[in-house]
């Protein structure tokens, strides 16, 4: 569908906030990273950034003798990863008359739709 013109639309606008959550996520001891972290945020524009971290592997031979000297290994920077927000929407209709009648393996025909539709 066509944006009337003279529209302001947010894609368009320079003065736009970013959205940086302000956590960093740990995904490495997890199986499942995306289905445990999957946690509902409210985002501030449509272009989102978030932090994530890793844990360094792991080093057998990181046994030290006491007072040796140390010796200052490479720290692993965060991660800056982005998403991009998506409006998504499904519509139905159904006429009064078809929902107002009796009909064969359902009691709506909207409520039908839309379980298909889902």
């Amino acid at each position: 569908m066509a944006t009337p013109a003279n529209t302001v639309i947010e894609s368009t606008r320079v003065n736009r906030e970013e959205s940086v959550q302000q956590a960093i996520r740990d995904i490495s001891p997890l199986d499942t990273p995306m289905l445990t972290m999957g946690k509902e945020v409210k985002l501030s524009a449509r272009y989102s950034e978030f932090l994530t971290d890793a844990l360094s592997a792991v080093d057998a031979s990181n046994a030290h003798l006491d007072g040796d000297n140390d010796t200052i290994g490479a720290s692993p920077a965060v991660t800056r990863l982005a998403n991009r927000t998506q409006i998504v929407k499904k519509t139905a209709a159904v006429s009064g008359t078809t929902e107002a009648v009796n009909l064969y393996g359902t009691k709506s025909e909207l409520a039908f739709i839309w379980s298909a539709a889902a």
